[in-house]
């Protein structure tokens, strides 16, 4: 890793901790297809891990083409400030620049959202990726869980999730479609409760990280 890498590295453990120090938190969530390969003697290449939220398809042609096509300038550091990808995405989203943060991933946003705000109470909708909790517990935030039933195939019931929200809880984590159960939350459910977290100055983290897959699923 480079002096700039250990520095950015320096500076994000100084700011939120997690993910690169230990903490009391489980950070277990596969991905390890290395030892299982290792330890069965199957190729790696014939395992697919259903352990990791990682899409099995692979990158679409589109992303490899664009590869292919700046792969030279991997010898560059990128601009730090993303301009011109956010540009691309408040296009995209029809909001403006200043309103795009860039991360490392999900998991990177996800750490420096509860380990800023560090709020007193959160409410998350189960089941859902484990990341929420390890980082609103490294916050020192208390969780309280929306468990989605089983008996209805983990289907969102905004009736159902309006008498567990309590007016205290100061964060809410929502997952569509979630990537444990597959479920969507719909647009209109979304929509009623984002007007009711503005009503009670609650933030609202809804986690879209799987859209992308919904295309595979089109009839």
């Amino acid at each position: 890793m480079s002096g700039h890498g250990h520095s950015l590295a320096r500076d994000f453990r100084a700011d939120v901790g997690s993910p690169f120090v230990e903490t009391p938190v489980d950070r277990e969530h596969g991905g390890n297809i290395y030892a299982w390969a290792r330890t069965t003697g199957i190729d790696g290449n014939e395992i697919i891990d259903f352990s990791a939220s990682i899409n099995a398809i692979g990158p679409p042609a589109s992303a490899r083409q664009a590869f292919l096509k700046s792969y030279r300038e991997i010898s560059r550091y990128p601009d730090p400030h993303g301009t011109e990808l956010k540009q691309a995405l408040a296009k995209w989203h029809t909001v403006e620049p200043d309103e795009v943060l860039l991360g490392n991933g999900s998991t990177q946003l996800i750490y420096l959202i509860c380990t800023t705000l560090r709020l007193e109470k959160a409410l998350i909708v189960g089941p859902a990726f484990s990341e929420y909790a390890n980082a609103l517990r490294l916050a020192g935030t208390k969780i309280c869980f929306f468990s989605l039933p089983a008996e209805s195939d983990f289907k969102f019931s905004t009736e159902r999730f309006m008498a567990t929200w309590e007016k205290d809880h100061d964060i809410v984590f929502l997952t569509t479609p979630n990537s444990v159960t597959g479920q969507l939350i719909p647009r209109t459910e979304l929509e009623k409760i984002a007007h009711i977290a503005f009503l009670r100055k609650t933030f609202v983290v809804i986690d879209e990280a799987f859209i992308p897959t919904l295309s595979f699923c089109a009839p």
